[in-house]
């Protein structure tokens, strides 16, 4: 860690002067680990202990302390797991360019309650050929593994809410639109998903009808687009937010539109909305 004080006259320095604390690692020289696998799947059940192997890297050309840490990913009560899962060792040494073996061990309690449960195990440098690193630098320099755990008892509940669709509409032609949209959801259920999301606009046409009911209006569809999302490479686990972006090139003429947003999770729909909307060009 380095501190400069220096002091400008007319355009030049005219006082500089350097402070150095020799006792940590300068952010200069950093330092990085990683594992040989970012999650974990495995089944659980009462009474039932599970192990997995992490091997942990350092791809640096210092020897490293490494430290685990058990995290709760999930703020779901019913989704943590973290309690039960020990880390073995806690502390290793890790020389230039080698790798160390850390076993991360599950033991579950003789009840688990129904869902999935997910924990994270946090690697950090604590210090580097001795020398601590400072707290703000040992998550830069760190890794992590996810355990995503199957809990074969109870029932999985795939489910989301949407909690928001915007349209950006942009103005490809003069009163041609060109549409985005973002499909905001949480995860409500109890088990990880990798949804997908097609949204269809399907425009709606009214008419008045002459000498039949004076002031009836006929309602017809006309033009339709629909936007297709791929499946997200991403797991949003239970009470996690996220969104999905639909792009098209095809485009769309102003005015009212019937809106059916159905979301899947690995092809099976678990969301299906529908309502009418007008769409503008955005300004």
């Amino acid at each position: 860690e380095a501190k400069t004080i220096f002091h400008v006259e007319e355009a030049r320095i005219v006082e500089k002067k350097k402070e150095t604390n020799g006792g940590g690692i300068a952010s200069t020289d950093p330092v990085f680990l990683s594992v040989n696998k970012e999650i974990f799947e495995g089944k659980i059940s009462p009474k039932a202990n599970r192990s997995f192997t992490v091997a942990l890297y350092n791809d640096s050309s210092h020897t490293v302390t490494a430290r685990g840490i058990v995290i709760e990913p999930v703020e779901l009560e019913g989704a943590r797991f973290g309690s039960f899962v020990e880390i073995t060792p806690e502390r290793v040494e890790i020389e230039p360019y080698k790798s160390k073996m850390v076993r991360i061990t599950v033991r579950s309690p003789e009840s688990i309650p129904e869902g999935d449960k997910y924990v994270r195990i946090d690697f950090f440098p604590e210090s580097v050929d001795g020398r601590p690193v400072p707290e703000e630098l040992q998550k830069a320099f760190g890794t992590s593994t996810l355990l995503v755990l199957d809990n074969i008892k109870g029932t999985q509940v795939e489910k989301v809410n949407l909690t928001g669709i915007e349209f950006f509409l942009e103005e490809y032609q003069k009163g041609i639109l060109r549409p985005r949209v973002v499909v905001h959801f949480k995860n409500t259920g109890n088990t990880h998903l990798q949804p997908s999301c097609s949204v269809t606009l399907s425009q709606i046409l009214e008419e008045e009808i002459a000498n039949i009911n004076e002031g009836a209006v006929a309602v017809k569809p006309g033009a339709g687009l629909t936007l297709v999302s791929k499946e997200s490479p991403d797991l949003f686990l239970p009470g996690e937010e996220g969104m999905l972006v639909l792009e098209s090139r095809d485009t769309l003429n102003p005015g009212k539109y019937k809106l059916v947003v159905v979301i899947q999770n690995q092809g099976k729909e678990i969301f299906r909305e529908e309502k009418t909307l007008e769409l503008r060009p955005t300004r």
